[in-house]
């Protein structure tokens, strides 16, 4: 009961009943090196360590921004899946790879961790994982990935357990950027797209993002920051992923383009369950969205596995590039 006032003054009013029973979804330990939440791996050996120079400088930045609501910790495997299915297509990238854009616009200073985990300037604390192979000197243009952490868990947890878990970093081959302002908190749909903006632009004004290639994510009330943010912006994205959330309001039917969305239900998840994300899956294939999902036998918790075994590895399908 603590955590309901709170939850209920940062959600948006048609998720309400969603956040209030799950103020703190997706808090996992960041220890040991397992692949499930509730502790995907940060310490171990992978990762790339130290403090590492500047980044180049040339071309112009992106944009982006977002809103959510509800959840519960992520301490689950995915025991067993109830289907996957696909549906529609896309042939936005069909005739070969599209112009990835101009590369960062300043040099700017970059200060690793151990694991190769650091924070960028955008102003809400926001944090960022290259790829291994990342070139400060003479970048090339990387995918890159914008992701909204649920309600109760924080920036840097979440870039450690869903957006590079443990078991990617060593393949990485993308830029990961978990966005700040909400730590502890649920998204508020009305008042947090400036935040997602915000880190979009300063990643891109650093690094080489493949203009073409940007995917946003999130799980739980960050789902759904996600998706209204992607559908209100849909040019700017090849792609949505999306762990245990939801679709609320009208946006979808609006977004200039059908982009790319992938996502997980659990049959057990009493915050989002299966007569919400059905009905929301068969409202989006109904509007020509390529969707391919998968239904766990699991319950609201999210897992690392979810996202390095399914969520993650569909940025790499040649349909994944905005128009």
């Amino acid at each position: 009961m603590r955590f309901l006032f709170p939850v209920l003054m940062v959600c948006g009013v048609a998720a309400v009943a969603a956040c209030a029973s799950d103020a703190s979804e997706g808090l996992q330990s960041s220890s040991g090196s397992t692949t499930a939440s509730g502790s995907s791996g940060t310490s171990g050996s992978s990762g790339t360590g130290g403090t590492s120079g500047t980044s180049g400088a040339s071309g112009t930045s992106g944009t982006s921004g977002a809103s959510g609501t509800s959840g519960t910790s992520g301490t689950s495997g995915t025991s067993g899946t109830s289907g996957t299915t696909s549906s529609g297509g896309n042939d936005a990238g069909s005739g070969g790879d599209a112009s990835p854009g101009e590369g960062p616009t300043k040099q700017c200073t970059v200060s690793k961790d151990a694991q190769g985990f650091f924070g960028i300037a955008d102003g809400n604390g926001s944090m960022a994982r290259l790829p291994n192979d990342y070139n400060m000197t003479t970048p090339r243009p990387y995918p890159t990935l914008i992701m909204l952490h649920g309600c109760g868990d924080n920036t840097k947890n979440f870039l450690q357990w869903a957006a590079a878990p443990f078991e990617t970093r060593k393949t990485q081959d993308y830029i990961a950027v978990s966005v700040g302002g909400r730590d502890g908190q649920c998204w508020n749909t009305a008042q947090d797209e400036p935040k997602v903006t915000a880190a979009l632009a300063e990643i891109s004004a650093c690094f080489y993002v493949h203009k073409k290639k940007v995917t946003i994510g999130g799980y739980s009330s960050g789902g759904i920051l996600a998706y209204q943010y992607a559908f209100r912006n849909a040019g700017k994205f090849a792609g949505i992923l999306i762990e245990h959330s939801g679709v609320y309001g009208n946006d979808a039917a609006s977004a200039s383009w059908k982009l790319n969305i992938a996502a997980t239900g659990g049959t057990s998840d009493g915050n989002f369950p299966p007569s919400k994300f059905n009905a929301d899956w068969a409202m989006l294939r109904g509007l020509g969205f390529p969707l391919e999902t998968q239904t766990l036998a699991v319950g609201h918790d999210g897992s690392s596995e979810e996202w390095d075994k399914f969520l993650l590895p569909k940025m790499a399908q040649a349909k994944w590039i905005a128009p």
